[in-house]
């Protein structure tokens, strides 16, 4: 089998998934607070926050589980998912319908109307619905009333910041990427429940940014505008790097508007989406991929030069999806050859490999990763961190262990996710730094002063916690 067939592969891609969930499964249900612990270690599997409640780990949790199932998943799928949706619905939502941004425990730290929070939950629901979840199903309708009520704006064609928790306006601000995973989440409603409302709400989504507000600028989708939906050319422009609002073209959301336009045109969007996928997806691989250590850069400039060469797994996670409108199955190959290497795990790694594979060989500064240690039986074992059951439930009784006050390693990050700097559910995520890893600078509150998250000094880092 080629590399490129295996990404089409049911029961390989049945392994990986199932892979993923076994890593974080037990030790991400936490039955105390109820909803995820999103805050384990990808390097053994140990709890280093058992308190944050990120919204969008919440619903992204309840979105994997949901996915598992539908793939035939462990049995532990769909009552997971049921645990996930009654933590959205019951815990979390508002008497007012909304969403608060983040808690700590089951007290709310921040109480934000996050727009890109809500498009999760939305998402959530859907697959939890096409799971079979009922009340995940009911629940999809009012999700998207709420969205319509209090984000929509239809003089623009697109939806609104963040709110207040009185639903008034936080900031002039308006971004892309709220309404990309709002476009996704819009996509998987429809696919949910049959509605062509649905459809039609992602179609005219795609058409804003991709069609009418691309063809103002560059034709590529910038991340950032004014209250008028007029482009910001010079938002954050002296923070290229910022984690959450990011200057310049992000080569990761090119690759997902492609893989958008190739879903919406699946369900009989307009025939203008396939040039459009085509255009993105060429413009995200020709100025965004690093010929020399390979990898997707975070972003490029409107000349196209790379701007952040920092590397996120995410990006290349999109790559393949984004990689060709309908029917080009030859070039979509292609593409797979070029990025599956960096994405070939063992089973249960589900570390940032990908950032490894960027290291160069002739690097003093890399160490030689030593061969596992043969079994009894002259087999090679899997190292701790590829042993996902038996780490996940070695954290899950270090957990169960702890008083409601502790978190699981007694201390917890006071960063404010919208600050622009790492955030509890977002800290630590390591990048590549021209083909080098370096950990995420991260802030966190003096209860843990040397700012590292696990024990010997190393930094902390998560693997599904990046804003996207």
């Amino acid at each position: 089998m080629t590399r490129s067939a295996r990404f089409r592969d049911p029961t390989w891609l049945r392994g990986r998934l199932v892979s993923a969930l076994q890593f974080f499964y037990p030790a991400c249900v936490d039955m105390r607070h109820g909803g995820f612990v999103a805050q384990i270690s990808d390097l053994d599997g140990a709890v280093y926050d058992a308190r944050s409640k990120h919204l969008v780990s919440q619903a992204r949790f309840t979105h994997d589980f949901a996915l598992g199932a539908l793939a035939g998943g462990p049995d532990y799928c769909l009552p997971t998912v049921e645990h996930g949706v009654s933590f959205l619905l019951d815990v979390l939502r508002g008497a007012d319908g909304g969403y608060p941004w983040l808690l700590d425990g089951r007290t709310v730290t921040d109480d934000r109307r996050s727009t890109y929070g809500h498009a999760f939950v939305l998402l959530a629901l859907s697959t939890a619905a096409r799971a079979g979840v009922e009340r995940a199903e009911r629940n999809v309708e009012p999700t998207v009333e709420l969205l319509e009520d209090r984000f929509w704006e239809p003089t623009h064609g697109a939806y609104r910041s963040d709110l207040d928790a009185d639903w008034t306006e936080r900031e002039r601000y308006r971004g892309q990427n709220a309404n990309m995973h709002l476009c996704e989440a819009m996509l998987a409603a429809y696919e949910a429940t049959g509605e062509e409302r649905y459809r039609d709400r992602a179609e005219t989504l795609a058409e804003t940014f991709c069609r009418r507000l691309a063809d103002q600028g560059d034709g590529l989708v910038w991340e950032h505008y004014t209250a008028d939906w007029d482009h910001d050319w010079s938002y954050n422009r002296d923070r290229p790097n910022d984690l959450l609002r990011p200057w310049g073209y992000q080569v990761g959301h090119l690759l997902e508007w492609a893989k958008l336009l190739t879903r919406i045109r699946r369900h009989g969007g307009s025939p203008w989406m396939d040039d459009r996928a085509e255009r993105l997806f060429r413009v995200a691989v020709e100025a965004g991929w690093d010929a020399e250590y390979g990898g997707f850069y975070y972003s490029v400039g409107r000349d196209r030069e790379p701007v952040v060469t920092d590397k996120y797994f995410w990006e290349l996670a999109e790559g393949p999806l984004g990689g060709g409108a309908p029917g080009d199955g030859d070039r979509r190959g292609g593409v797979l050859d070029v990025v599956r290497p960096h994405l070939d795990l063992r089973p249960g790694d589900v570390r940032q490999r990908p950032l490894r594979h960027l290291v160069r060989d002739d690097d003093p500064g890399e160490r030689t990763p030593r061969r596992p240690r043969p079994d009894a039986e002259g087999q090679e074992r899997l190292p701790p961190h590829q042993r996902p059951l038996r780490g996940a439930r070695r954290a899950r009784r270090r957990l169960s262990d702890l008083p409601p006050t502790q978190s699981a390693s007694g201390w917890r990050s006071d960063v404010d996710p919208h600050s622009g700097q790492a955030s509890v559910p977002f800290a630590g995520v390591r990048t590549a730094r021209r083909g080098k890893l370096a950990p995420q600078s991260v802030q966190v509150s003096s209860e843990r002063p040397d700012g590292v998250g696990l024990a010997r000094g190393k930094p902390y880092s998560s693997v599904s916690r990046t804003i996207v």
